[in-house]
């Protein structure tokens, strides 16, 4: 009885620690919106996004639901929206859906206005599809500002090509730590065997869809990331954003008090035999 009772206390401790420092996860949800919505300076729970499109003042960062058919960019879409699957990258398998992503809507060409007065939404949505390339620096950037510091962070990039659209220098997502140190991962890095940031499995080109797998801000030498711009050489969206932290140090604390009673309890309830 003795080993029994010390065993499940043990247990529990355990689940405890794991609790504490198992910290949490969390997707950005953003299926809640519907196709065209406009997206900046938007409070999404834990994150604000905001755009900059190299090539208008607007800068709207606008859901698109890749499910849809008919739209204005075919490129970016995938299964149930006429076609089996992605036609290349890591989430190129048939029923592959991904659901809403996000853009940098193109406003001065083809731009089709709004659904109401208030602007709340576009009526037709389409990426800015300006490519890197002379003195053009790209489509422009998808910045998420997150209300707390995060561990990590891991997305989904659909329809980047890579002739033309990225090198080291555009077409690349930067993860920063309180505004002050800052780390930049190339596209290009991705698929370059040299690269520490290498994934086989990646495959960029037209109508791709890739996940892109989290980095933590250990491996990347940050302490924590507070935003993470990812910037878009031309055509191309952004989704599935993922992010990880740590729990609270009074989360941390009160998981340690627990422990601690459970141990004195079993040491109550259980004194060793001199």
């Amino acid at each position: 009885m003795i080993h029994k009772t010390a065993t499940a206390l043990t247990g529990a401790a355990l689940l405890v620690t794991a609790s504490a420092s198992a910290g949490w996860s969390q997707e950005i949800d953003l299926n809640q919106y519907a196709h065209g919505t406009i997206l900046n300076g938007m409070d999404l729970g834990m994150v604000t996004v905001d755009g900059n499109n190299f090539h208008n003042r607007y800068d709207h960062v606008v859901v698109f639901d890749t499910t849809q058919r008919g739209t204005r960019d075919p490129d970016l879409q995938g299964p149930n929206a006429g076609n089996g699957s992605w036609a290349r990258g890591n989430l190129s398998k048939a029923g592959d859906v991904l659901g809403n992503i996000l853009i940098l809507q193109e406003v001065d060409r083809r731009f089709a206005g709004y659904t109401d007065a208030s602007q709340t939404a576009v009526n037709r949505p389409d990426d800015e599809g300006r490519r890197r390339g002379g003195t053009n620096p790209g489509a422009g950037e998808i910045t998420f500002d997150f209300n707390r510091g995060v561990q990590s962070f891991g997305f989904t990039l659909v329809d980047v090509e890579e002739n033309g659209e990225f090198n080291n220098e555009t077409g690349h997502f930067a993860l920063f730590s309180d505004g002050s140190n800052s780390v930049k991962v190339a596209f290009a890095d991705l698929i370059d065997s040299n690269s520490i940031y290498y994934d086989p499995s990646i495959q960029f080109g037209d109508n791709s869809a890739n996940r892109i797998e989290a980095l933590t801000a250990a491996e990347l030498g940050l302490k924590e990331i507070k935003s993470a711009t990812i910037n878009l050489g031309g055509s191309g969206g952004v989704g599935e954003v993922n992010v990880k932290g740590v729990p609270s140090p009074t989360a941390a604390l009160a998981g340690a008090a627990l422990i601690g009673v459970l141990l004195t309890r079993r040491n109550r309830r259980n004194p060793v035999d001199a």
